[in-house]
């Protein structure tokens, strides 16, 4: 989902997990649970997926190699960088 995008579109230093690459990373873990209001983390607060039953979970997610969101707490310090094009 990342590797096709990147070669297609040309984005450089993208789509891989290799030395001197962007790293986005979202690791997932198998755990039953309810997207509850109080989870939305988004800026207008709400989301159509409310009350939604999931079998996993996001644990963590990685931006250019930098930890953003880790069980529940998001680390607003980092942002993502332009893309390049070939």
């Amino acid at each position: 989902m990342c590797r096709a995008p990147a070669d297609l579109d040309q984005i450089q230093k993208l789509g891989y997990i290799r030395e001197g690459y962007q790293a986005d990373l979202v690791l997932i873990s198998p755990e039953d649970w309810t997207l509850q209001p109080a989870d939305i983390r988004s800026k207008c607060g709400w989301s159509p997926l409310e009350r939604t039953h999931f079998a996993w979970k996001v644990k963590k997610t990685f931006v250019n190699g930098n930890e953003v969101y880790s069980n529940g707490i998001i680390n607003a310090c980092y942002h993502g960088q332009e893309l390049r094009f070939r």
